[in-house]
């Protein structure tokens, strides 16, 4: 795989878009969040591998972190999350990304106010998007959640 993104990297080109989009699929389609993990993982690493790191590929890198951390957050990897949550706010991910993020990790924290003020947040942004993630928060604050249930 290094030598394929050397010769990528040669001309310009990055894999950092198929890595994301393959993490997304397996992420909300195939619900396998460590394989979606590791795909966001690995759009991270090929960003680093060539620089410079423009401030548009620090958004494109914070954006794979938000989909990390909702791939640990998914795993109850919490502390993972959290880190992932960190460096996505770095790199100045897309606020829309980082407040579904946060969104899902508070209410899997079972912080119920954090998660709605998170989710009114989202909702001034991107009403479609807070509408799609209100029934998970609210399944997992109710522990109705089958990834989430006590």
């Amino acid at each position: 795989m290094g030598g394929n993104l050397r010769v990528a990297g040669k001309y310009g080109h990055r894999f950092h878009l198929a890595y994301s989009l393959y993490g997304d699929y397996l992420y909300h389609e195939r619900h396998f969040y460590d394989e979606a993990e590791e795909q966001f993982l690995k759009a991270i690493d090929s960003i680093y591998a060539y620089p410079p790191l423009t401030e548009q590929m620090q958004t494109v890198m914070g954006n794979a972190y938000t989909g990390a951390a909702d791939a640990r957050t998914m795993m109850h990897r919490y502390d993972e999350a959290r880190a992932a949550l960190h460096m996505a706010e770095q790199m100045h991910a897309e606020p829309e990304f980082l407040l579904y993020s946060k969104a899902l990790l508070s209410a899997a924290l079972h912080l119920p106010s954090e998660t709605m003020q998170h989710l009114a947040d989202l909702q001034k942004l991107n009403q479609e998007t807070a509408d799609q993630l209100r029934p998970t928060v609210e399944r997992i604050l109710a522990n109705e959640h089958p990834h989430f249930t006590r």
